[in-house]
């Protein structure tokens, strides 16, 4: 839990107005706790005492107090990287060069531009939030390793004292002592050693080891410590503390310790016998280890977490323009003359580039979402060639890409946009492999699995993955699909890429394996349970021909906040020889039903002000139950509680192909004739 009263909270300062006080309620509103700073020097304060985030105009930066926020920003502790949200008044360029760097000097910043959606500040909130949580529980991490560093002090402590106020005593309880305790000659061959020590290096009795030179149980890393400083040490002042080693216990395994000795001279001043002590702190190191990689894995997925955030919104943005273009230009298609071939070709031309704009949306889309797998039968023999040209220009023009697809192969359960992400990782994965030369085989049929502890006896469709690079030894390919572990150099892997696909194969009920060999290449398969009624034939047509919703007339709501998109849906509608009638808000579409009472179904967008639209077929639906409702939308993931409202879903850019498509669907399932 986070050791702040504040820790959980949001610090709101918005100069402007009733700015902070409407972005407070806003948070209030969503169950986050909010205070108001009324000025840079509140905020230090509030920074001081560790709050969870900070919530800043671009306006609110400079003033009064700005040198002591940026030093109390600057001397965080190293655990702490308090994430400022800082609304922008445009884009970067717009700034000077002193207003760039005060920004900079915060130091862990999103900058959103005005104006904002509620969603994305909720959404920004709550992604620094949670990173903020990683943080207090990293410090709580660090403060536990410290207080046991401060025991094991302690215990250095004692055994100093014992060494050195009790020589005679120890004598006696030499043997029984729990601690690892050893003594060595003016040869350095062990004289005496207590049965700590012999349990601890795994021997049973002393004299497997009386007589034997201390350095046979060193480490070959150890060595030239033990010969330099440890010696040099020693011979000067006659005592080392801590002195970190590896040993080698019997049989061979390795102990890191940290080794404290003391010699004892005889009545001449000449060494006669050197006592030293052994710590164990292996799993320490061990924990010192995971400590980092923990961080390290956390700073990636902060990283991955921001990108998902930006990438969600960048893409649903251009979504909707897509859809304004590929409105106007499949309508403007309609309308030229049939002989005007070279034009036509220009609009064909166009709208394969707008294809191209929605399949990089829909990928980006898809690596944003974070929501239950949309599981359902996948027809992978037509999905793949589209996917070919994809992956030939991700991978690169030396690259040989072989694809085999069985005659017949049934349908998969699976989300076919995680999918298409993990057979591009795949590729992207044996493209460094090969680096940048080479053959990718990509392969699909079906198979049978029996005594598969992981998956249920049954029938899978096998997509095959083979490259002909290097190949992995047995250490490398038992880590590749742990999070986080990558053999790429900095910058150029995240570590996630096996271990989406591992959690995609697994979450679909099916089965991920990986078998690589040093010299002979890797074959990565996913293996996914077949369909249920499926047997490896062609999708069945739809069974309701278009001619018969041809002539049907219908009176449909279109609800857009974007003016660009709603012409064209409207356009597209009207094209069609439907009634349409139009509405910017929620709150105009309500106004819009009210006035009449003709409307056979509504098409609203998802993400508007105000109201959205899973709020407004929620408000629809207390008036009219049955009226069916069509979610556009350019997110990739359903909005919470869109299943119970709509009847069915378009993603944006839609043809009117599609839009067709969706109407015959709802009317058919509605029971229309």
């Amino acid at each position: 839990m986070p050791g702040s009263k504040y820790g959980s909270s949001v610090a709101v300062l918005a100069p402007r107005g009733r700015d902070a006080k409407v972005a407070a309620d806003l948070l209030e509103q969503e169950g986050f706790q909010a205070h108001i700073a009324e000025d840079l020097a509140e905020l230090e304060t509030f920074v001081a005492q560790h709050i969870g985030a900070v919530l800043i105009a671009e306006e609110s930066i400079s003033g009064p107090g700005d040198e002591v926020l940026r030093t109390t920003v600057a001397n965080q502790p190293a655990w702490s990287d308090l994430p400022f949200i800082v609304l922008t008044n445009g884009m970067k360029g717009a700034r000077g060069v002193e207003e760039e760097r005060r920004i900079d000097a915060l130091g862990n910043v999103l900058l959103l531009a005005r104006p904002m959606h509620r969603d994305d500040i909720v959404r920004a909130v709550r992604s620094a939030l949670k990173a903020r949580q990683r943080q207090f529980e990293a410090r709580a991490r660090m403060d536990e390793l410290r207080d046991s560093e401060q025991n094991l002090a302690a215990s250095r402590e004692v055994l100093e004292r014992t060494v050195a106020e009790r020589t005679q005593e120890l004598a006696d309880l030499y043997q029984k002592t729990p601690v690892a305790l050893h003594s060595l000659d003016r040869d350095e061959r062990i004289v005496s050693v207590s049965d700590r020590w012999l349990s601890f290096m795994g021997f049973d009795h002393a004299d497997q080891v009386i007589g034997r030179l201390a350095i046979d149980f060193v480490a070959e890393e150890s060595l030239e410590d033990h010969n330099g400083p440890y010696r040099a040490k020693l011979a000067a002042e006659g005592v080392v503390h801590d002195l970190p080693y590896t040993l080698l216990k019997n049989g061979g395994q390795r102990a890191e310790v940290l080794i404290s000795a003391r010699v004892a001279y005889d009545d001449d001043g000449n060494l006669e016998r050197l006592m030293a002590s052994v710590v164990d702190i292996t799993e320490r190191k061990q924990a010192e280890a995971a400590r980092d990689k923990a961080e390290d894995a956390l700073r990636q997925s902060q990283k991955l977490e921001t990108i998902g955030q930006l990438t969600g919104g960048v893409a649903h943005d251009f979504n909707n323009l897509l859809m304004a273009i590929r409105s106007s230009l499949e309508l403007l298609r309609r309308r030229l003359p049939e002989a005007d071939d070279r034009s036509v070709s220009f609009l064909d031309n166009a709208l394969a580039g707008v294809d191209r704009g929605a399949t990089l949306t829909k990928r980006m889309l898809a690596f944003a979402r974070k929501q239950e797998l949309d599981t359902k039968a996948v027809n992978i023999a037509d999905l793949l060639p589209g996917m070919r040209e994809l992956i030939e220009r991700s991978i690169g023009p030396r690259i040989d890409i072989d694809l085999s697809i069985s005659a017949k192969v049934a349908d998969a359960m699976v989300d076919a946009n995680q999918l298409e992400m993990a057979l591009l990782n795949l590729a992207l994965n044996a493209r460094d492999a090969m680096e940048g030369s080479g053959r990718l085989t990509i392969g699909l049929d079906c198979v049978e699995l029996t005594d598969q502890a992981e998956v249920e006896d049954g029938s899978y469709v096998r997509l095959r993955v083979a490259d002909t690079g290097p190949g992995m030894d047995a250490a490398t390919l038992a880590k590749a699909t742990e999070p986080f572990f990558t053999t790429k150099g900095v910058g150029r892997g995240t570590g996630l890429g096996l271990s989406m696909v591992h959690g995609l194969a697994s979450q679909s009920n099916g089965l991920f394996k990986l078998t690589s060999e040093p010299g002979k290449g890797t074959v990565a398969e996913i293996l996914l349970p077949v369909a249920e009624g499926s047997a490896g034939i062609s999708p069945k047509a739809d069974h309701h021909d278009r001619d018969s919703f041809e002539d049907l007339k219908l009176n449909i709501l279109a609800v857009d906040d974007d003016a660009l998109v709603l012409f064209g849906t409207v356009a597209m509608l009207e094209d069609m020889g439907h009634e349409v009638v139009e509405a910017g808000s929620g709150a105009a579409a309500l106004r819009k039903l009210a006035e009449r009472s003709d409307v056979d179904l509504v098409i609203t967008d998802q993400a508007m002000p105000n109201m959205t639209g899973v709020e407004l077929a929620h408000a629809i639906h207390e008036q009219f139950p049955e009226l069916p409702i069509i979610l556009a939308s350019g997110y990739a993931e359903m909005p919470e509680g869109a299943k119970d409202h709509f009847a069915a879903r378009l993603d944006k850019p839609f043809s009117e192909r599609m839009l067709g498509s969706a109407l015959r669907n709802v009317l058919c399932n509605a029971g229309t004739d």
